[in-house]
């Protein structure tokens, strides 16, 4: 060893050429290995992992009702469908509007069978009931923070405002006059596939 460490110190080239070689390995070693980690452990905590399909692109999902009801009706062994679908929109209280940037709010419009399907934990209100009526919504500790302070948010009214993406015709589909009532609180999103951006989800 000591010839080797007295050859390394008299060729100083070859030995930061060496140093720069292994650190460079071992950094792409690591981002194999959290990457092929983050691939095989995400979502992996819901209870019902292995019996969740979600359809769409990498860029973006959603999943009209009807389409829903038409897969179900060709697949007998589907169980229960869960229409999810990711928008931008300006959420409002009062005269508190949020919205982060060029990038607006991410709003999830889902059915009420969400948190059936999700596990995503609630810090307040009952998952069963969370997204039983159309005017109900479930807003992120993030966006009650925002919007509310310390004030408690449950029972609050809240309004979704702004284009939506997804249009039918020149028709758009969403009605953002809609009043929402905040029924539960859920923890931020985090590790999954949905969007960690998400700060509110509706029900549709």
């Amino acid at each position: 060893m000591k010839s080797y460490f007295r050859f390394l110190s008299r060729n100083k080239l070859y030995t930061l050429i060496n140093i720069a070689g292994l650190v460079v390995s071992l950094m792409f070693i690591i981002l194999m290995g959290d990457y092929t980690w983050r691939q095989f452990t995400i979502d992996s905590w819901h209870k019902h992992a292995d019996q969740i399909v979600l359809i769409g692109s990498q860029d973006n999902f959603f999943m009209w009702p009807q389409a829903a009801t038409d897969i179900k009706a060709m697949c007998p062994e589907v169980e229960q469908t869960c229409c999810v679908m990711s928008q931008s929109g300006k959420i409002k209280y009062g005269e508190r509007v949020v919205e982060d940037g060029d990038d607006q709010s991410t709003i999830l419009l889902a059915d009420s069978t969400f948190f059936g399907f999700f596990d995503y934990e609630l810090t307040q209100g009952n998952r069963r009931t969370a997204l039983d009526k159309p005017d109900k919504c479930v807003i992120t500790e993030r966006l009650a923070k925002r919007l509310f302070g310390d004030k408690n948010p449950m029972g609050e009214s809240i309004q979704i405002t702004g284009e939506r993406h997804v249009r039918i015709g020149n028709q758009d589909p969403y009605d953002s006059t809609l009043v929402y009532t905040v029924s539960a609180i859920a923890k931020d999103f985090d590790h999954t596939v949905l969007p960690n951006e998400t700060q509110i989800i509706v029900s549709r």
